[in-house]
């Protein structure tokens, strides 16, 4: 079983993800990005947009992927209180933040998650700083699998220091995501992505690889995005 699923991915294409931080950086750039994901790095590790701003822009792109973020909530209940909200907006992925000082208040959520039922896919984002959090994923997917997270998302958290790979090991998450491939998890890698680190993570084959820096003009997250840029880094994924 494990083979057939492997040779699945193997022929899967990873997608790309950006990060927008405002309507007006999408248009011109849009033809090189799989899943447009609404996130304000001014307010937080995954700031959120106001919810008038989402709705316009899954109106104007409702044929495409579109993910939105909660915020930095690190209190369970908050957290599930916005989800509930979200998921009637007509998103396609809905992301949010294990920022919680306990498992047990992850615990908690995951719960609450698998009496909902989510009518939109449910991203979980751990943050590789907590350098033990590779290996809770590793031992908890199955968890987070019969919960109803459908991705999870390593990311990080401090977004103008270390990147993914100077906290995580390759061998680490290769192993996440050949073990994701037995349950209904998708794994995807962020986190300050380098466009020199891609062809690396691809490797891998992760489902999602997000990026926001990496596109923009000097490397500046809070910055504008380059359509030279991007359009390079999308040539990765064709």
């Amino acid at each position: 079983m494990m083979n057939l699923k492997k040779d699945k991915l193997q022929f899967s294409k990873t997608k790309l993800l950006v990060s927008f931080k405002e309507f007006d950086e999408i248009k011109k750039v849009i033809d090189y990005v799989d899943i447009l994901d609404l996130k304000n790095p001014l307010l937080g590790s995954i700031g959120p947009w106001c919810k008038k701003e989402i709705v316009r822009v899954i109106k104007e792109f409702e044929n495409r992927k579109i993910s939105a973020t909660l915020g930095d909530i690190n209190n369970p209940d908050k957290t599930f209180l916005q989800l509930k909200k979200f998921d009637e907006l007509g998103l396609d992925f809905i992301k949010f933040g294990f920022l919680f000082k306990r498992n047990s208040e992850i615990d908690y959520l995951l719960y609450k998650i698998k009496k909902r039922k989510f009518k939109t896919k449910i991203v979980g984002v751990f943050f590789a700083e907590q350098k033990i959090i590779g290996q809770y994923i590793l031992n908890n997917l199955d968890k987070l699998s019969n919960s109803g997270v459908n991705y999870v998302l390593i990311d990080t958290y401090l977004k103008g220091s270390s990147d993914l790979l100077d906290n995580l090991s390759l061998d680490l998450l290769s192993n996440i995501i050949n073990k994701s491939l037995l349950t209904n998890v998708t794994i995807g890698l962020a986190g300050k992505v380098k466009e020199n680190q891609i062809p690396t993570l691809l490797k891998l084959n992760p489902g999602i690889i997000g990026i926001r820096s990496a596109a923009c003009k000097k490397n500046d997250r809070n910055g504008s995005i380059s359509i030279n840029k991007l359009k390079k880094i999308s040539k990765y994924f064709a």
